[in-house]
């Protein structure tokens, strides 16, 4: 049996970005209190978590994903900080389509 599981965009269907948030009322805070989405991504997240801690020590959940929680056990987790720009997958300086000749 494998020890790893890979996991891709677990909870982009329903999880925004931190600046949509901070657009809706000025902080990430209030609505991460208020939130239905967010309390479900953290149960999801935490129910990951939980399984590698505690149900099979060792095993390893690899998660491409935007969600990017302030909780302490899941930044704790984070084996690398979260891409922005910059540093990002495309680096800003590549050409756009229109600037590129073939």
């Amino acid at each position: 049996m494998p020890r790893f599981l890979v996991i891709d965009q677990l909870t982009q269907v329903y999880f925004p970005s931190e600046e949509c948030y901070k657009a809706v009322d000025g902080t990430v805070l209030n609505t991460e209190q208020s939130d239905a989405d967010m309390d479900s991504v953290r149960k999801l997240f935490n129910l990951l978590y939980q399984f590698t801690v505690e149900d099979v020590p060792g095993f390893q959940i690899i998660v491409t994903e935007h969600a990017n929680l302030r909780d302490n056990w899941f930044q704790k987790s984070l084996v690398e900080v979260p891409w922005s720009k910059p540093p990002a997958l495309v680096p800003e300086g590549w050409p756009l389509k229109g600037e590129v000749s073939l």
